[in-house]
């Protein structure tokens, strides 16, 4: 089961979903990767990830699969 996003991860999702392009800036460990992954996952999108080498694995791929995306 996929937790729940907390409310300021669920309130940028909902920003993104108004806007056609978005920037995710926000402090370390505030779950940038989870935002952009269900941006992604509602809009049924191609995305263009920016992101350092080193946190592709990790991070997004770890995401991916521990989220059920």
């Amino acid at each position: 089961m996929i937790p729940p996003l907390f409310s300021h991860q669920e309130r940028a999702v909902q920003a993104a979903l108004l806007l056609p392009r978005l920037w995710i800036n926000a402090a370390y460990g505030t779950g940038k990767t989870r935002i952009a992954l269900e941006i992604i996952k509602r809009r049924k999108a191609k995305a263009l990830v920016i992101t350092p080498l080193t946190l592709i694995e990790p991070s997004w791929r770890g995401d991916w699969e521990r989220m059920g995306y």
